[in-house]
């Protein structure tokens, strides 16, 4: 550490000084003369003895990076150049050769680590924002959830969106209500025709309750459901029913796609979770991403068809096409 009083140009001169003290043979610094009523007065460099940098020609006899003088020095970094000694006024040259520097080469490639991702949660605006999309909703239930974890300044780090039992508690009163809401609805009102997509009439209940859960899951898991998930759907609507209605089953059914880990969690699993190999995103995961990143909430209509094609994942062009759309949006 440096006092407030000393400046670049004021701390030079005392290197220099310092310099010329430990090398052998070197008596001043830069511009410097040596007088001897012996020897008369010696000079190198400019007017010096003995110079802080260069051979012996530049700055003086002694060259902290280049070759030694004639008064013996050598050079800190370069070879010592041959000692000169006389009487009276004498002057000489000396030179000295300095060693090469030798830089680093290439660096070898290295293989880079994508790093792993973490299944993240829907935050608290993502789910306000995504059951309006989905639903029509107005309401904010999400406000009523336990507030998401701040990590630098952001809600959106998956490995701090934690999930907790007042989560699942608060989303199961969400996702009842907004059924609710949406049954409640008159018939012909557009918010409920965009999930309600036909009308449970009798003999084709089951026809067009499984239409309805093929439409909503595609949009609600923004991925198409498996068959094996659509199996499970229907087997709650047929359980329900038994002791109700197809409605009931309806209702049922749709709020435990509300409540399914495939809703409230932005999933990228197409290898599987065993896998610990790195993978391309495919066409839905790279839509969620995208909507998520620009909007905060659920591909719409345009992105969901693009993912569907599969050009996101494979066409550049599509890509940048959507990116310009959202973003002009």
């Amino acid at each position: 550490m440096f006092r407030k009083d000393h400046t670049v140009l004021g701390f030079v001169p005392a290197v220099v000084v310092l310099l010329g003290t430990v090398l052998p043979g070197c008596t001043g610094s830069i511009g410097a003369i040596s007088a001897s009523p012996d020897s008369g007065s010696s000079s190198g460099g400019r007017s010096g003895a003995a110079g802080t940098s260069g051979g012996g020609d530049a700055w003086g006899g002694c060259g902290v990076w280049g070759g030694g003088g004639p008064g013996g020095c050598a050079g800190m970094w370069g070879g010592g150049g041959a000692g000169a000694s006389g009487t009276g006024s004498a002057s000489g040259s000396g030179s000295g050769t300095g060693s090469a520097g030798s830089g680093v080469g290439p660096l070898p490639p290295v293989v880079l680590d994508p790093g792993r991702t973490v299944i993240r949660r829907l935050n608290r605006t993502e789910y306000n924002f995504t059951v309006r999309d989905l639903l029509g909703t107005t309401s904010t239930p999400a406000n009523a959830f336990p507030a998401d974890e701040l990590a630098e300044g952001f809600d959106t780090v998956g490995e701090h969106l934690a999930f907790s039992l007042l989560h699942a508690e608060q989303m199961e009163t969400s996702a009842t209500a907004l059924i609710d809401e949406l049954f409640a609805l008159p018939a012909g009102d557009a918010r409920r025709g965009k999930v309600l997509t036909c009308a449970l009439s009798a003999g084709a209940e089951g026809t067009c309750a499984r239409q309805i859960l093929t439409s909503f899951t595609r949009r609600a898991y923004r991925r198409p459901a498996t068959p094996q998930e659509l199996t499970a759907l229907m087997a709650l609507v047929d359980k329900i029913r038994v002791g109700g209605t197809y409605t009931d089953g309806l209702k049922a059914a749709l709020t435990a796609v509300l409540l399914s880990p495939h809703f409230f969690f932005k999933e990228e699993t197409s290898v599987g979770f065993a896998s610990t190999a790195a993978k391309p995103l495919n066409a839905f995961e790279i839509a969620t991403r995208l909507s998520y990143f620009l909007w905060s909430t659920m591909p719409d209509d345009a992105l969901a068809a693009s993912a569907n094609g599969g050009t996101l994942a494979t066409s550049g062009t599509e890509l940048t096409a959507q990116i310009g759309r959202m973003l002009a949006d």
